[in-house]
């Protein structure tokens, strides 16, 4: 109530500031819940962010979402949330090294044929150059890869390997893809890009399997070949080397068999913890598919794949002297 000098009140006066003072208090009280909600929402969006970019062990550089052409609903947007880390992408190099990585990569692999005369699979006049001892894994993880192999040559091409093999297994896109992104490093083949993707969707296809899979359909994949691409002198930096296997390939579709050959290369990353497929342009392919053990399979440059054998006080990494490439020969006296 407002007071006037010399005593009385006047209500009529005194009514016009209540109603300010209420309105005021009213709208100072919304302004302060708007502040506390506006602070929450911040609160929330940036625990969000977080974890959308810190956490998802999915190769984020990609679309990971499985369509209706790989045989499943065009709605379906399932993430498989494999160990695909993306630690690899973050082994930084600086502009020279990345420049050689990308020269060595794209360089032509050399065409020397298929080795199938007649269509039959022509046996070697060369003399056959050493064989690549694959060291023993440690580990298989949940989509059927081997891992837990050295940051050798040896073990990038085992690892390869070990995926190639895991990727044909799965008789199927969705199973492909799972190992593509448990094994993919960010920035690396997309769902598009990726060998072994191409080569399952063509091989069911061809039978008239379903894209997702077929009890009567197994597909079998046995590296037996492998290479680790010479980097011409380059300096690529230690944990990086192109490396190619050479896969024979056995698909059985309702008690029939039907075989044939994959030839694939990557660019292969150790991580500090293991070789995954790395980041950059899918190096160059060859052009032809050649047959395991003939005179076009070594032409190219591919060598037999032998299993390590545990023996104690086997020295690790003697073959890997003889690679060429660039993958760190660690753990040598």
């Amino acid at each position: 109530m407002l007071y006037r000098p010399g005593g009385g009140s006047s209500p009529r006066r005194a009514a016009l500031p209540q109603r300010w003072l209420a309105f005021l208090g009213v709208a100072l009280a919304v302004c302060i819940v708007i502040m506390i909600l506006a602070k929450g929402i911040a609160s929330n969006s940036d625990s969000d962010n977080e974890q959308l970019s810190g956490s998802s062990p999915v190769n984020e550089s990609q679309d990971s979402t499985l369509t209706a052409e790989d045989g499943l609903p065009a709605t379906d947007t399932t993430q498989w949330s494999m160990d695909a880390s993306s630690t690899a992408a973050s082994v930084l190099v600086g502009p020279e090294v990345q420049r050689a990585r990308d020269e060595v990569a794209a360089r032509a692999m050399p065409e020397a044929g298929t080795g199938r005369a007649y269509g039959r699979a022509e046996p070697p006049t060369v003399a056959i150059p050493p064989s690549i001892d694959l060291p023993q894994a440690q580990d298989v993880d949940e989509v059927g890869v081997a891992t837990g192999f050295p940051a050798t040559q040896e073990g990038a091409v085992a690892q390869l390997a070990a995926i190639a093999s895991a990727a044909a297994d799965s008789s199927s896109l969705p199973g492909v893809e799972r190992v593509r992104q448990g094994w993919v490093a960010s920035g690396g083949p997309g769902v598009g890009e990726w060998t072994w993707r191409s080569t399952m969707a063509h091989l069911l296809t061809t039978m008239d399997a379903p894209l997702v899979g077929s009890p009567g359909v197994r597909v079998s994949g046995r590296p037996v070949m492998g290479l680790v691409k010479d980097t011409g002198g380059q300096e690529v930096g230690a944990g990086w080397a192109v490396v190619c296997v050479n896969v024979a390939l056995h698909v059985q579709v309702n008690g029939a068999g039907h075989d044939g050959v994959v030839a694939d290369c990557q660019r292969m990353l150790w991580d500090g913890r293991r070789w995954l497929i790395g980041p950059g342009a899918v190096p160059a392919q060859l052009v032809s598919q050649p047959e395991p053990g003939t005179d076009a399979a070594y032409a190219a440059g591919f060598r037999d794949l032998t299993a390590e054998p545990h023996t104690a006080g086997r020295s690790s990494g003697s073959a890997g002297t003889e690679l060429q490439g660039a993958a760190p020969e660690r753990g040598k006296s």
